[in-house]
């Protein structure tokens, strides 16, 4: 008996050095990405709304429409594309985080008015995604001609 319960031991010795040497140790121990963090409300309020929410939404506008639109030539293909691309990315990238800010203030410790402040903000985000990408398929077809 004891002979097999230290073989069994053996064994699953054995097997966990074969997993860590083939790689499948570290897939058990991979952390979530980030936007998988943001989206699961895993990210604190604060950094949530002032980084996700406010800040890279802006930066990634104001990259697109100051360097990248003005190179876009809207009756080409890839014009074209590039306009539904990104307007299908920031409403998809609102959405994401709004559902983020939402779950994030539902996990907040902190003063309950903050927290409706958020879902609220999340609520708006929603909207605003939404706006964001309509707008931008709007201006396509006002400068398409279509």
């Amino acid at each position: 008996m004891a002979f097999r319960k230290s073989a069994g031991s053996a064994s699953k010795r054995a097997a966990d050095i074969f997993s860590a040497a083939s790689g499948h140790a570290k897939e058990k121990s991979k952390e979530p990405s980030i936007l998988l963090k943001l989206f699961r409300g895993d990210i604190k309020l604060l950094l949530t709304f002032w980084t996700f929410c406010i800040s890279l939404p802006l930066l990634g506008d104001l990259i697109f429409t100051q360097l990248v639109f003005p190179l876009l030539d809207v009756e080409s293909a890839a014009g074209t594309a590039s306009m539904f691309v990104w307007g299908t990315f920031m409403a998809v990238y609102g959405v994401i985080a709004s559902i983020g800010l939402w779950r994030s203030a539902s996990r907040y410790a902190g003063p309950r008015v903050w927290a409706m402040l958020a879902k609220l903000g999340a609520v708006a985000g929603i909207c605003a995604a939404v706006t964001y990408a309509l707008r931008w398929y709007a201006s396509w077809m006002i400068l398409a001609g279509a």
